[in-house]
């Protein structure tokens, strides 16, 4: 598309693809696919974890997140996969060694093999030079390019080993990476949607991130509007439903309502009598 066509979200959405997809070659297929896990891609991957930290750190109250407070083991309602998917990318480095490790052993079995059944004097002499990296070597080389790979990726891990937080490149890829957080609900099932989306919402407003709630309205396309405006509803509705804890879900519902109006749902025909929104910013609402 052309460039003056194209909101912030489409822009920030083709840059990161732009980067996952020209530097992951940088990374053996093995890597790439512990990476993955089970989803579609490495883009999808990243963008997981990415927005996972951007939204944990502004439930923190900050824009970076401590590398020990991405995988909590304590949280029950994170599931398997996506611990796993986190978990790998916080540990890159030394899944680039195990997996350096394992490829140096196959390409000296197949070395081995070749110049036993390889007679021909110039092909073993291919053989010999090519014996001549040691395991050291070949797992250094290897972790140059998991280097160059990370140093390309918007979001690192700065400081001390022992006081590493994960910081953005810009303000602006935080506040996007967060509201892809919240547009990736999408990919869920409506249930899952909404106990993900109470969980997520029980936090301080939304809109104390003015640029992440633009990104949210501009990442809200139909397939989100098809997927996320009744569970977002349900959301609002469960602070009117559950008395025993009030003022804690109204938190959540508030922000769900924040992110309707922003998105220009039409909130008129539905019965919202009892809910606790105080504290939505429903500017430009439609009632």
């Amino acid at each position: 598309q052309e460039l003056e066509r194209l909101d912030r979200w489409q822009i920030y959405e083709g840059f990161i693809k732009h980067v996952i997809e020209t530097k992951k070659l940088l990374l053996p297929e093995s890597v790439r696919k512990v990476l993955e896990g089970s989803y579609e891609s490495l883009l999808i991957s990243y963008q997981i974890f990415a927005s996972h930290v951007a939204f944990k750190a502004f439930q923190n109250n900050g824009v970076t997140l401590a590398i020990e407070e991405i995988v909590d083991e304590k949280e029950p309602e994170q599931q398997k996969e996506p611990k796993e998917v986190l978990s790998n990318w916080v540990n890159l480095k030394e899944r680039m060694k195990e997996e350096s490790q394992k490829e140096f052993a196959k390409r000296q079995a197949k070395l081995q093999t070749e110049a036993v059944d390889e007679k021909e004097k110039e092909e073993k002499k291919q053989v010999a030079r090519r014996s001549v990296l040691k395991e050291e070597d070949y797992v250094q080389m290897m972790d140059s390019k998991r280097s160059q790979f990370e140093s390309e990726l918007p979001m690192k891990a700065r400081g001390q080993e022992t006081s590493q937080r994960y910081e953005y490149s810009h303000k602006s890829l935080f506040e996007y990476f967060m509201a892809k957080r919240l547009i990736m609900l999408k990919l869920k099932d409506s249930s899952a949607i909404i106990e993900e989306g109470m969980k997520l919402l029980l936090c301080r407003p939304v809109q104390s991130e003015r640029e992440a709630l633009q990104f949210w309205a501009e990442g809200w396309s139909k397939d989100a509007r098809e997927k996320l405006t009744e569970p977002l509803f349900e959301i609002v509705k469960a602070s009117g439903k559950d008395k025993t804890s009030e003022t804690k879900l109204g938190k959540a519902s508030a922000n769900a309502a924040t992110l309707l109006a922003k998105a220009r749902v039409a909130f008129s025909g539905r019965d919202l009598s009892n809910v606790d929104i105080s504290g939505a910013d429903l500017t430009n609402g439609i009632f």
